[in-house]
C-alpha cells in the first residue's frame, strides 16, 4: 500500500513537471540577455547607492530573471518531461483524465497516444 501511493505520487509528480513546463510562458529574451541583466542587477545591488523603493524594484527584476532562467531551463528539458510523462501518462486514463483534458491543456496529441490515450 505504501509502495503504491508512493508510485502514484512519483507519477502525479511528472506529470505536473511535464505540465508546468509545457504551459509556462517562453521568456522574451535568450539565455545569455537574461545572464547578463541578472549580472548587471546584481552589480547595482551590490553598489547600495539606491533608495529603498528602487532596490526593491531591483530585488524585484532580479527574482523575474531567476523565473525566466528556470523556465528556461525547463522548456531544455521539455524532451525529458515528455518522455518521462509518456511513461506514466497512460495510467491517469485509469483515473478518470481523459485525452480531451488534456489536449485542452495543451499536450499534443502525439504525446498523448505515445503514452497510450
Amino acid at each position: 500500500m505504501t509502495t503504491e501511493r508512493g508510485e502514484r505520487r512519483a507519477e502525479t509528480n511528472t506529470v505536473a513537471a511535464y505540465l508546468d513546463a509545457l504551459l509556462a510562458p517562453k521568456p522574451k529574451r535568450n539565455r545569455a540577455a537574461l545572464v547578463k541583466r541578472r549580472s548587471e542587477l546584481e552589480a547595482r545591488l551590490d553598489g547600495n547607492q539606491d533608495t529603498a523603493l528602487e532596490r526593491l524594484r531591483l530585488v524585484q527584476a532580479k527574482l523575474d530573471v531567476d523565473a525566466d532562467l528556470a523556465r528556461l531551463d525547463d522548456a531544455e528539458r521539455i524532451v525529458e518531461l515528455e518522455d518521462s510523462f509518456v511513461k506514466v501518462g497512460g495510467g491517469w486514463a485509469r483515473r478518470g483524465i481523459s485525452a480531451a483534458a488534456l489536449r485542452e491543456v495543451g499536450v499534443p496529441a502525439g504525446v498523448l497516444k505515445r503514452a497510450g490515450f
